[in-house]
């Protein structure tokens, strides 16, 4: 769905195995939502100070995370980057014309 490495999930993702887009891309989408989710487990490894429950469950589910958003990451300044807007309606355009072009 958006090329990119590591991994996402939608505001519809649930138990039943919902995790696509849902009810239109504009309001459907949501990106960020696996780095946003990760938070939990950050927080439980500072209430907990648990290192080993860090490097083995919630570090490399982070990192997944992470790496998804990297992949929009824009270097604009020395130090400074710039998170493209993914469900803009020029963007949208912007990756059709890139799929046309590249067929």
């Amino acid at each position: 769905m958006y090329g990119a490495n590591g991994w996402t999930m939608h505001h519809t993702t649930d138990v039943f195995g919902k995790t696509a887009v849902i009810d239109g891309v504009y309001w459907g989408m949501f990106p960020l939502g696996g780095a946003w989710m990760t938070l939990p487990l950050w927080e439980h490894f500072v209430f907990t100070n648990d290192t080993i429950y860090l490097r083995e469950h919630a570090y490399p589910i982070m990192k997944g995370a992470a790496e998804f958003i990297r992949t929009f990451l824009s270097k604009i300044r020395k130090a400074i980057w710039l998170l493209r807007q993914l469900t803009h309606r020029k963007t949208v355009m912007w990756n059709r014309c890139q799929e046309k072009n590249s067929s």
